[in-house]
């Protein structure tokens, strides 16, 4: 739609750019709840700082990235020459630039959208960018079998240990990437492009279309700051953390919806809403063994509530 601006810049550079964005889409109320919930329910280990963490890991491990509130596309140089999968990484920035253009991306990630909402819709966006990408480069190899995607997520828990990154925080990052692959995938087998581009206008309210379920139109919750809906995607990461996918995928079945909220005294309360009494049970039990291996400044206890209701409680104190 219009001319293209690309920037070449260091990581150093990229790292105070990711800083400033953190800073600039989330007020100091907001980090504070997001930091402290991944903290109380164990994504991330008590001392973990999103908006430093993140940053120096975005600058690590990008290798280019494109800036909506800019239109511009950034690669991050390490060297003064291009990287040698320049045209892979344009080719993928430029994908996100054009759906920005048709369809903004930064009114899919408006503040009052769930973090599950988002990753939903992020998941998509970097599916559809990566389905491009392999094209340009010269094949689009769409094996979206749980076989492949159970590699895939295998290899993100060992590059977080080797990099100490938080497993289920980048787990749940991943998730985007593998399960977003998948999603595009399907799509393209559905109606190609085109299928895609319809869902870029019908866009997903939940993480349960990741696995292959109905969409809800009652994503859960969001309060900026108070309250906020994780989504299925967050309880499947933070269970593969500590065991294998698969069994991660079954104690997931049957997840509905879910919010978690900050309490007076400090304590976060998640809950979440699933099929049948068995599920919730299967899940919470899932939940409390790895629970049970966590030390950190909470105490959390999981319980299910008797039926016919199929709700798991988490609640996590502050010690």
């Amino acid at each position: 739609m219009g001319d293209i601006a690309c920037v070449r810049k260091t990581p150093a550079q990229a790292r105070r750019d990711f800083r400033a964005s953190i800073a600039q889409n989330n007020t100091g109320e907001e980090l504070k709840f997001e930091t402290e919930l991944y903290q109380a329910l164990a994504f991330v280990p008590p001392d973990y700082s999103f908006e430093k963490s993140l940053a120096a890991r975005a600058a690590e491990v990008a290798g280019a990235y494109y800036d909506p509130k800019t239109g511009k596309i950034v690669v991050i140089s390490r060297t003064s020459k291009l990287p040698p999968n320049y045209d892979k990484l344009i080719a993928h920035e430029l994908t996100h630039l054009l759906q920005d253009q048709y369809f903004s991306i930064s009114q899919m990630m408006q503040a009052d959208r769930s973090s599950d909402m988002r990753r939903a819709r992020t998941a998509l966006l970097e599916g559809d960018a990566n389905a491009v990408m392999m094209l340009v480069s010269g094949g689009l190899d769409c094996n979206y079998e749980w076989e492949s995607v159970v590699a895939s997520f295998e290899k993100r828990k060992k590059e977080a240990q080797v990099f100490e990154e938080p497993v289920p925080l980048a787990l749940l990052r991943g998730a985007s990437y593998v399960l977003g692959m998948r999603y595009a995938c399907q799509l393209l087998e559905k109606g190609g492009f085109e299928a895609v581009n319809q869902q870029l206008e019908s866009l997903p309210q939940t993480s349960r279309v990741l696995f292959d379920w109905q969409d809800r139109q009652d994503p859960g919750c969001t309060v900026s700051g108070v309250a906020d809906s994780l989504g299925v995607v967050s309880g499947f990461a933070l269970l593969v953390s500590h065991s294998d996918v698969l069994p991660a995928l079954g104690a997931v079945r049957g997840w509905l919806s879910d919010c978690v909220k900050r309490g007076r005294e400090g304590e976060y309360v998640w809950q979440i809403n699933f099929e049948t009494n068995a599920q919730a049970a299967v899940f919470a039990q899932e939940l409390r063994s790895l629970y049970q291996s966590e030390s950190a400044r909470f105490r959390r206890t999981v319980t299910v509530s008797p039926p016919p209701m199929a709700v798991v409680t988490v609640l996590a104190k502050p010690e």
